[in-house]
């Protein structure tokens, strides 16, 4: 009942408490996006070190919000807990999370500001939302992935085909007027800015 009326972080310890890790990993996956986006990182980092160690080291979502969370306070920390979470979704065929996951390492890798030249391995990953066969489920992620292969392509390839394509998707999502996070609207506006700027 608390889960189901907004309020999953007095259900999270009940969920536990009553041996039920299933709800309690729902929880994660239904709130990290909007907690994260708040800047209340800590909370999901938290709630997925209470459930058990080898339900997360095996669950690439999991793995990937728990790097995603770390990102804007250590980047080179979610980075390898992304490049693990890799590891599961590539294990899993999961396509969606693979591209989450790389989103989040050129994420990383901007904000650390250091070496762009780790971002190569991961814009094959990125180059999946360009298919015609592959849509991502929310707007949000689609924001996340287009961003995120744009900052790609700009550091690292500028002179990649579908470049433009990726520039046009960003700012036909970045006006939509679907509901976005404040933060995948940020994360969009500031990657087109500096692709803007460095064309």
């Amino acid at each position: 009942l608390l889960a189901t009326d907004g309020q999953p972080e007095v259900a999270m310890p009940l969920f536990l408490a009553s041996g039920d890790p299933d709800a309690a990993e729902a929880i994660v996956h239904a709130h990290a996006a909007a907690l994260i986006g708040q800047g209340r990182w800590k909370v999901v980092v938290d709630w997925i070190d209470v459930l058990p160690a080898t339900r997360t080291e095996s669950s690439p979502w999991l793995l990937h919000w728990l790097g995603t969370a770390r990102i804007g306070v250590d980047p080179p920390a979610a980075r390898e807990i992304l490049a693990r979470a890799q590891v599961q979704a590539v294990r899993r065929g999961d396509t969606r999370c693979q591209v989450q996951i790389a989103a989040g390492v050129v994420e990383a890798l901007f904000l650390e500001y250091n070496q762009f030249r780790p971002i190569d391995p991961w814009i094959p990953v990125l180059e999946t939302i360009l298919r015609d066969d592959f849509a991502a489920p929310t707007l949000e992620e689609e924001l996340r992935a287009q961003s995120a292969l744009l900052v790609a392509l700009t550091y690292r390839m500028p002179d990649h085909p579908g470049i433009d394509r990726c520039v046009e998707r960003v700012r036909a999502l970045l006006r939509t007027e679907s509901p976005l996070s404040p933060t995948e609207v940020s994360v969009g506006s500031n990657y087109f800015e500096v692709q803007g700027q460095l064309r």
